[in-house]
């Protein structure tokens, strides 16, 4: 039953207000389903009131003025059964307000299936508010889905969802937070999707464990606000506090929502070396063999995770069509993380060394950037090689180049180095068509080997 309750409000000669009722219809429709009633409220204007503004849950617009009151002629019992009349209209309006909008909204929130929510969403590298349906959604109040389950903090309670349901049933949540949640969730659905078409779907159980406003420290012990990280001993992509640095929190970014969900990706599909801790124990380690073998064992702890963050990158590209997806959140980090300028030659494996022995053991600012660096000039080799095509394609790119590496690294003799060229040489042979390209962004000691491959492979 849907109801349309129109009425205005206007004042007696002696000040006080009643309902004079415009018309109340009633339509009766087939199907049972309850939509919530537009409820408008109009009075006159006086002279001299802009009057206030406001909307109400049904779209429409309410505006709330106030009428200068009117010297009536009439007193004593006159005024007085006036008085007693409207406060009994008064309520009787109260009551039928009530009655229509409880009737009309009896369904909770929380029983919508697959509920068309408003929603932030990237279309063409540019975000715009559009009708998403979240396909899985079972409860929308509580945010539960079979794709993904959520909580504020790593162990802490389910968050709540706040959101009116306009006249033709889109969802629009009614803060911040809720939009942001709604828009992590339907990324996440979408992202799932994604793995089922390449075949990973099954790696990943679902749904997956996500937290928000978690506490994160760096090595310092500060707390990080903006930020994201994938825990591998949670299984669970946790979410900071946001912070207005970017014009996006990063909840709602596509391309850093794709980024955190391929580290899970990585994480099963690439055997990943323990990261070494105890930083400061094997700085002080003055056994020469023994500080050569954890150099040796840090080199590839780095050079996996600059091959896993550069791949990310491209994961998020893949999934948001956005080269410039981080500046939107951090802009401290887009230049850096970008994949829209020039490509640098891949770092030889002497060079890649150099840097590991002056960064040392433990973490720094300068190893992040070190890190992200190589790993951005493996996202800009797949953006050169690959930014003109359908982007699906080449996400089965991306997971044969890491089941390929798994097999590398089970066979790598362990007193040996990986090399950075390692994973160009890869997709060189997945891709001959790109060998020219792909040799052009090798320093010159790389490529002659893969020239030679790419000739077997032509």
């Amino acid at each position: 039953m849907q109801c349309i309750f129109d009425f205005k409000l206007k004042r007696t000669r002696s000040g006080s207000r009643f309902a004079d009722f415009g018309k109340i219809q009633k339509k009766m429709k087939p199907t049972s389903t309850l939509k919530c009633a537009k409820i408008r409220l109009c009075p006159i204007v006086g002279q001299g009131d802009a009057g206030n503004r406001g909307i109400t849950p049904g779209g429409a617009r309410s505006h709330f003025a106030g009428t200068p009151p009117v010297q009536g002629r009439g007193q004593g019992n006159q005024a007085m059964k006036m008085k007693l009349k409207d406060k009994t209209l008064v309520i009787w309006v109260a009551c039928i307000w009530f009655m229509i909008t409880c009737s009309s909204c009896s369904r909770p929130v929380s029983d919508e299936q697959s509920p068309r929510v408003l929603l932030p969403w990237i279309e063409n590298g540019q975000y715009h508010f559009r009708v998403v349906e979240l396909r899985t959604m079972e409860s929308l109040k509580s945010l539960r889905g079979s794709v993904a389950r959520f909580s504020v903090g790593v162990n802490g309670p389910e968050p709540i969802v706040r959101a009116l349901r306009r006249s033709d049933g889109v969802f629009v949540p009614t803060d911040p937070m809720s939009q942001n949640l709604l828009s992590l969730y339907a990324n996440l659905e979408r992202l799932a999707e994604l793995d089922d078409q390449v075949g990973v779907g099954y790696l990943l159980p679902r749904p997956w464990k996500i937290s928000i406003n978690t506490n994160i420290v760096n090595e310092n012990q500060r707390r990080l606000h903006n930020n994201a990280q994938y825990d591998a001993d949670r299984k669970m992509i946790e979410f900071t506090s946001f912070e207005s640095r970017g014009d996006l929190p990063l909840t709602v970014n596509a391309g850093a929502i794709a980024h955190e969900h391929f580290h899970a990706l990585f994480d099963v599909l690439v055997p990943s070396p323990a990261s070494l801790q105890d930083c400061s124990a094997m700085e002080a380690d003055q056994i020469a063999a023994r500080r050569e073998a954890r150099l040796r064992e840090l080199y590839r702890v780095r050079l996996l995770r600059a091959m896993n963050e550069g791949l990310a990158d491209v994961w998020g590209w893949i999934h948001s069509g956005d080269p410039r997806f981080v500046a939107r959140s951090r802009p401290e980090d887009g230049e850096l993380r970008s994949l829209e300028k020039g490509i640098q030659p891949i770092w030889t494996a002497k060079q890649f060394s150099d840097y590991n022995r002056a960064e040392g053991f433990c973490p720094r600012r300068s190893d992040q950037d070190f890190v992200y660096q190589l790993g951005n000039q493996y996202g800009l080799a797949f953006q050169w090689a690959f930014g003109s095509k359908d982007r699906v394609p080449v996400a089965h790119v991306v997971i044969e180049l890491l089941r390929k590496l798994k097999k590398d690294i089970m066979n790598f003799p362990d007193g040996d180095e990986l090399k950075p060229a390692l994973l160009i040489e890869n997709l060189a042979r997945q891709n001959p068509r790109q060998c020219p390209f792909l040799i052009s962004i090798l320093q010159p000691k790389d490529q002659s080997e893969l020239t030679w491959q790419c000739w077997e492979t032509l």
